[in-house]
């Protein structure tokens, strides 16, 4: 699903709305939720992180994070997971039992493949970001419709936020 004015993304599929509200506990009574956020240092990853788990803490009783953290300078990859619930005592991630997914670098989803399960809602931005690797400068990308087929083959939804052209029309 690609989202690209303010409108489409309030008006979007219905269908996902109730999905995301299922998951949310909103619905069904989900006591729990783990949320994935990865890029790549610089792009503020981890800050988001931070503040989304501010978000979260009048909802849910237990609020843990974790984090891995690249080097900014190289841009290596940067991870945040939150997890929070009410009874939850520790910051593990069970592999395929995560939630949400946040990419703010879509090639970094890649990583996180063993993670994404059936009920797993995959967020992308659509903005690469030009990291060489080992002085390579030339390394092929998955193609948008790659990363949405690994995601589709282990039953993940996704969601693209189209906000490379309005970096480009605010010049940043």
């Amino acid at each position: 699903m690609m989202l690209s004015s303010k409108n489409e993304m309030l008006n979007s599929d219905a269908k996902t709305v109730n999905f995301l509200r299922a998951r949310n506990g909103l619905v069904a009574g989900k006591s729990d939720l783990q949320i994935l956020i990865c890029g790549i240092g610089g792009q503020g990853g981890l800050h988001l992180g931070h503040n989304l788990a501010k978000l979260v803490a009048d909802r849910y009783q237990d609020i843990f994070s974790n984090e891995i953290r690249g080097i900014a300078q190289k841009r290596a990859s940067v991870t945040s997971m939150i997890r929070c619930g009410n009874g939850i005592r520790s910051a593990f991630f069970a592999k395929k039992n995560v939630d949400y997914v946040l990419a703010l670098e879509p090639m970094e989803i890649m990583r996180l493949m063993p993670h994404i399960c059936p009920s797993t809602i995959c967020i992308l931005l659509d903005t690469y970001a030009f990291v060489p690797l080992f002085g390579i400068y030339d390394l092929e990308r998955p193609s948008r419709h790659d990363i949405e087929a690994s995601i589709y083959a282990r039953g993940g939804r996704v969601i693209w936020l189209v906000v490379e052209e309005w970096l480009k029309s605010e010049k940043l």
